[in-house]
């Protein structure tokens, strides 16, 4: 009997089967790219009138996130004044990956602004700005002039005579020893940091309805706060409206370390005195250091 065997199909690697298919299949990839290049030419011819029509000195800049004090009358002209620093040529393409950069550095070199987060770019040409901002905390006297601070003692770009200062509203700090910083700087100095936590205090007693006697705070003097001037005054001290009448507030808020009354208690004495009478008495100095009582001399 005559041996008859199959012939088996070739399966080594590169056979002509196989190439064939490879070839195919790049010949429709290389087809493909072909294509999606041709397309984008295209979409970018069409899109080319209307980004010539672009004017970056017509672009607004929109400001994401910002603080509703912003919004408020006294600083409405802020975020304006931001926007002046922002400097665009009308030539330049606002797809240029400098603008971002260019427009962050600016608005980075105003006081107002702590730190620039984000810029981002619109197809419109129109930039979205997210910063985060100084907020004005109180005012420090010097030599006649009274200047904005943040509640970390940065000065703001706002100052006035202390003569037309509207103090309504504000604490004001005077007796800092260091001398006035540059707009943009940290006032520094343990005397105005003590002050500042004394103003905190007492703002977050007033936002409580827990400062009765608010409009009879013309200041906080911090000029004592090593003792120099007066080893048995307190180092922080409260001048009243009557301007010879001084409270004795001592160390800051939280700094008493069973020294001193706690910031609470001195301010629940004080609350009472004010209601006994209805003022703070004139020319008298008041000490509320003390645990549980207050002491009255004639002023100094």
């Amino acid at each position: 009997m005559k041996r008859t065997t199959k012939k088996r199909k070739s399966t080594r690697r590169g056979s002509q089967p196989e190439f064939k298919w490879l070839g195919s299949t790049r010949t429709w990839l290389v087809v493909a790219w072909i294509g999606t290049f041709c397309a984008m030419a295209y979409g970018l011819h069409r899109l080319e009138p209307y980004t010539q029509a672009i004017k970056l000195d017509d672009t607004s800049i929109e400001w994401v996130g910002a603080p509703a004090w912003l919004a408020d009358a006294n600083w409405r002209h802020v975020l304006p004044e931001l926007e002046g620093r922002v400097q665009l040529d009308p030539d330049t393409d606002p797809f240029d990956e400098r603008v971002c950069p260019w427009v962050a550095e600016r608005l980075a070199g105003s006081a107002w602004v702590e730190r620039v987060r984000r810029v981002t770019k619109q197809t419109d040409g129109h930039v979205k700005v997210y910063a985060s901002f100084r907020k004005p905390f109180a005012m420090v006297e010097q030599a006649g002039v009274a200047y904005l601070v943040d509640d970390a003692g940065v000065r703001l770009p706002e100052q006035w005579a202390s003569g037309a200062l509207n103090r309504s509203g504000w604490f004001v700090i005077r007796g800092v020893a260091a001398a006035v910083p540059a707009t943009g700087e940290r006032w520094h100095g343990e005397d105005l940091a003590a002050g500042l936590k004394l103003a905190r205090f007492l703002y977050r007693a007033e936002s409580a309805n827990r400062l009765p006697f608010r409009d009879e705070i013309h200041a906080i003097d911090v000029a004592n706060f090593h003792r120099h001037k007066d080893p048995r005054a307190g180092r922080l001290r409260l001048v009243t409206r009557n301007r010879q009448t001084y409270i004795h507030w001592g160390l800051p808020p939280g700094e008493e370390y069973d020294i001193e009354s706690s910031a609470e208690l001195k301010l629940k004495n004080l609350t009472r005195l004010y209601a006994s009478r209805g003022r703070f008495p004139d020319r008298r100095s008041i000490d509320v250091r003390a645990d549980d009582s207050i002491w009255l001399k004639d002023g100094d």
